[in-house]
């Protein structure tokens, strides 16, 4: 039986971690489950109303929103989308050529962000103190922006910006892993908590540190842990080029994914024998891009 299957719910995002490219999860009841999802979905429609509201500029519209709006570019080329892998694929390390091009963009984009910006995304990334403070603030008010107060809000919506510019010069697809833990170590994927099994919904209030290889996580992946495998073409590359063993990649916050697959799943190790992961697989449903 599913460890959650009893008088709560597992949420892989509320819990606070040390970790930026790991979620620690937690069982909650599910009447606060359930009142958290219906927050979010009515911040979700009064977004949607925004954007219907007449003589406001699209700055406005954002400045009002609770969640950000998807930004990434169109892929035009099929080769750089990148599908989710077969149950028994080997999950390769992203190549020094994507590592390069991806760090041209981000250097592009770095480059070109207003200081303001510029300092609230160094801040994220580089403080893990401001990492934990801005993301249990995100948390405690089911990742509505509007709701926080006006500081927080103004450095929480520059990074907003920040990977939405990164998100319009990309034109890439992303495939991107993130350990999480869950209640008990789980053996047979079909034990895995409800809210990880094929066809629900999960929603990130948080921003989420990811990487595009999997090995990247095992220093501090705990054995029990499962790993998100995500496919979308959102949020920022924040790794480097092929110089440096780093493809750490920030998600933004508010987005959603619908599970779609739970399996045990080979991944390279460079220097290695393959390792294996329960991998619980993601295609990101948020909005399309406005």
């Amino acid at each position: 039986m599913s460890p959650d299957r009893g008088p709560g719910k597992f949420d892989p995002d509320l819990g606070d971690s040390a970790v930026s490219t790991r979620k620690e999860g937690v069982v909650i009841s599910s009447e606060r489950f359930d009142e958290r999802s219906e927050i979010r979905e009515g911040a979700r429609e009064l977004d949607i109303a925004t954007e219907k509201l007449a003589g406001l500029t699209r700055a406005q519209r954002d400045l009002n929103r609770a969640f950000p709006r998807a930004t990434p570019a169109p892929i035009d080329n099929p080769r750089l989308r990148r599908p989710l892998p077969a149950e028994i694929e080997l999950r390769r390390s992203l190549s020094a050529r994507q590592r390069n091009a991806r760090s041209v963009t981000k250097r592009q984009v770095l480059d070109a962000l207003p200081d303001a910006q510029y300092r609230a995304l160094d801040a994220l990334a580089s403080d893990p103190k401001v990492w934990h403070s801005t993301n249990a603030a995100l948390s405690n008010v089911s990742g509505d922006a509007v709701s926080l107060d006006d500081d927080q809000r103004k450095r929480v919506q520059r990074v907003d910006r920040a990977i939405q510019r990164y998100e319009k010069a990309s034109g890439r697809g992303h495939l991107v892993y993130v350990a999480v833990s869950v209640p008990a170590k789980v053996s047979n994927p079909r034990d895995l908590p409800s809210t990880l099994q094929p066809g629900t919904v999960l929603c990130f209030d948080r921003f989420t540190g990811a990487t595009h290889s999997m090995h990247e996580l095992d220093p501090t992946c705990q054995p029990g842990d499962a790993v998100f495998e995500i496919q979308t073409d959102r949020g920022m590359y924040m790794g480097n080029s092929s110089r440096v063993d780093n493809s750490h990649h920030l998600l933004p916050r508010g987005i959603q994914f619908q599970v779609v697959g739970t399996h045990f799943a080979p991944y390279e190790r460079p220097g290695q024998p393959p390792g294996e992961r329960l991998v619980v697989q993601l295609v990101d449903v948020s909005e399309p891009k406005r």
